[in-house]
């Protein structure tokens, strides 16, 4: 017996029986049935408020323009085969301030990503000035191509090591990243650059970035993380950056699956 709710029409016996038998125009088609099961298998959403530490302007010569917008955004993800993906993620900057003209209202990847170790990984990202009705919609030159290899040394670190290329500035880079799994889902990882042409490093790019926190990627599980993606300088990197803990920013988000 079904579940009856307020909004359940229950007929008398005799009315019933008297029913004609059920239209199969008013099925589920099949093929629509599979696509709806696809859905909930392949998408998920995760929603979210960002909090930059600190809030000043920046130098003109730096290019950063204003440091610290605060913003929400939804990322959108679907995993139509294997590890197989496509990521979409919208921004809604919390701030009156006009846009820089790398700052996106959203950002895209996709490729294919496998989590395991011992695994390899192709992806292109796009994390540039991308607006949705304001001028152009994207540059494809101005993303990031990247291959790379996932390994383990201890089953609480996990490695990876890419190679990345952005063709708008011809520029190649390897990273190294950790990813420290100190207890269940509390985290710390760094990335280390290494720029193939070093001429081409700019002031906001890092020799190293950095994140921790309690990411729990489970549906309707909160997370909460620091991150750090500035132009972070190592002690005997002399070229002109900006370390500093302060140029950090705090996330908290949830995720959404069917």
């Amino acid at each position: 017996m079904g579940v009856i709710t307020p909004f359940t029409t229950v007929l008398p016996k005799e009315r019933r029986e008297k029913l004609p038998q059920e239209r199969p125009d008013r099925k589920l088609p099949e093929n629509k049935n599979k696509f709806i099961n696809f859905l909930k298998d392949s998408l998920s959403f995760r929603i979210g408020y960002t909090r930059c530490l600190e809030k000043k302007k920046a130098a003109k010569e730096t290019n950063f323009g204003t440091v610290g917008k605060d913003y929400l955004f939804l990322n959108v993800h679907l995993n139509p085969a294997s590890y197989w993906f496509f990521s979409l993620t919208f921004y809604r900057y919390l701030t009156q301030s006009k846009l820089n003209p790398w700052e996106p209202e959203f950002s895209y990847a996709f490729g294919y990503d496998d989590w395991h170790p011992n695994t390899f990984n192709l992806m292109y990202s796009n994390y540039s000035g991308n607006r949705i009705c304001r001028g152009r919609l994207t540059n494809l030159s101005e993303g990031v191509i990247s291959g790379g290899y996932k390994f383990n040394s201890l089953s609480e670190l996990a490695h990876a090591i890419n190679l990345n290329y952005k063709p708008s500035e011809d520029k190649t880079f390897l990273t190294f990243n950790t990813r420290w799994s100190i207890y269940k889902f509390l985290y710390a990882q760094i990335t280390a650059y290494i720029y193939l042409q070093p001429e081409k490093q700019k002031m906001w790019d890092p020799d190293f970035t950095y994140s921790f926190g309690w990411f729990d990627w489970r549906p309707f599980h909160i997370s909460v993380e620091y991150s750090n993606y500035g132009g972070n300088r190592f002690p005997w990197h002399k070229k002109a950056g900006n370390t500093s803990f302060k140029n950090g920013c705090i996330s908290i988000h949830i995720g959404i699956a069917f």
